[in-house]
């Protein structure tokens, strides 16, 4: 070997590597994966007689599994593409496992690799390649980060178990309740059906798989009081495990909304039983009646959609009702904005994406009481699911145009200055970068 050609290729970290052989013991090595970002496609790292290092610290790597993912829309979906770029920002190495097709033409080129495993398969098929693919990118990571209890979580859980890497996971809500609630076995909410005891018996398969695939966790992150106290108490969760990192909101109000002498009711997500569509639809039957210019629209899609549908035509609403399939983000947030009210009537609401984005433009909601949002709302926007005079009395109020302007206030002054600079921040710490 000739050292009269001497190259500094780069920054060049060192990584832990783990040892054939040597049990619970590291060693460090240069990287040679950081090779491939300095030197031309067409260069070799073995063409350099010799490397500078220059820098000793550790390089991230994660791997996070998600069900969803950009350009896909959807809870878990943006957060993971948000905390993908960050641990890409500060210098980590990520890579990321999802369901779906290939990227759409006209998508934005990710600096990461997305392996994505078709839903078009057979779904044991589907399940069998996502584990494996979770697995092989395991033995490459530091750290597993999952966003879903099931689809994402299960393999990401074996992956992590088998390898030994630190997991953490996401809980955006709780799989059994929606499950059995959507499916129409059950029609109560969340704290219901808890405090009667039906998740022990309902699906206790489920039940002991997801509180298996929580055993296995480093830390659950979650966004809402509501969640952890639900793991904590019924899945055995160590309250020390848990962080709370709330949802961001898309900004600030920027003016204020007055109401307007055709006011519009805006609901978006999905058209499943637990969302409580029809008590909503012969609550404004009332609400259209005393109030003659309202209107009512409902945009999304689900299993129930066309039963909604059909169910809406029996109440003779005419052109004050809309029911409309979803549409792209960009039209729903013109709707939003003509919106004088939102409307989030589930048995039981997390902390849904539509409610943070209108509260965000200062449109008041109306919501179920028990939500997991991280806004106190005023009194005159909570109603009881089950009640409907009681969403007939605050959804009249609202068409006040004086007591509108009173909530008004009282809405954008209840919201945080929470934004995705906070909770991308909140989880570099939370990751080490």
């Amino acid at each position: 070997m000739s050292h009269g050609n001497v190259r500094v290729l780069a920054f060049k970290p060192f990584v832990r590597r783990r040892v054939s052989g040597m049990t619970n013991k590291r060693y460090l090595r240069p990287d040679r994966e950081c090779f491939k970002e300095v030197l031309p496609p067409t260069a070799n790292s073995d063409d350099c007689d010799f490397v500078l290092t220059v820098h000793n610290e550790f390089v991230k790597k994660i791997l996070l599994a998600t069900g969803i993912f950009y350009p896909d829309v959807g809870g878990p979906a943006i957060h993971a593409r948000h905390i993908a770029d960050e641990i890409v920002k500060h210098g980590g190495r990520v890579r990321v496992i999802t369901y779906g097709g290939a990227f759409p033409v006209g998508t934005v080129l990710l600096p990461y690799p997305v392996t994505r495993i078709p839903l078009s398969l057979w779904a044991p098929l589907r399940w069998a390649l996502y584990a494996l693919a979770a697995l092989k990118d395991s033995l490459w990571a530091e750290v597993i980060y999952a966003f879903d209890l099931s689809a994402a979580g299960v393999p990401a859980a074996c992956a992590a178990t088998l390898t030994g890497k630190k997991f953490f996971i996401r809980i955006g809500g709780d799989p059994l309740w929606e499950r059995v609630v959507e499916h129409g076995k059950r029609f109560l909410s969340l704290d219901e059906y808890y405090a009667h005891g039906y998740y022990l018996t309902d699906r206790p398969f489920l039940f002991r798989l997801i509180r298996w695939v929580l055993s296995r966790t480093d830390y659950v992150i979650t966004y809402a009081q509501m969640l952890a106290d639900l793991y904590t108490k019924y899945f055995n969760v160590p309250p020390e495990h848990i962080h709370i990192i709330p949802n961001p909101f898309p900004a600030v109000p920027s003016g204020t909304k007055t109401l307007t002498d055709a006011p519009l009711t805006l609901y978006a997500g999905r058209f499943v039983k637990y969302k409580n569509l029809p008590f909503v639809l012969r609550v404004f039957r009332r609400i259209h009646t005393a109030h003659p210019a309202s209107r009512l629209m409902l945009v999304g899609s689900g299993p129930e959609f066309t039963s909604v549908k059909e169910y809406a035509t029996t109440l003779a609403l005419g052109d004050a009702l809309q029911i409309l399939p979803a549409v792209p983000h960009e039209q729903l947030r013109e709707f939003q904005a003509r919106a004088s009210l939102a409307l989030a009537p589930a048995l039981t609401e997390f902390s849904p994406n539509f409610a943070l984005e209108a509260l965000a433009t200062g449109t008041p909601i109306l919501i179920s009481r028990g939500n997991g949002l991280t806004v106190q709302l005023p009194e005159e926007c909570l109603f009881d699911p089950s009640k409907e005079d009681e969403l007939y009395e605050r959804w009249n109020a609202l068409l006040d145009p004086v007591v509108y302007a009173k909530v008004v206030q009282e809405v954008i002054a209840s919201i945080p200055h929470y934004t995705w600079t906070e909770v991308e921040a909140a989880h570099a710490v939370l990751l080490g970068l």
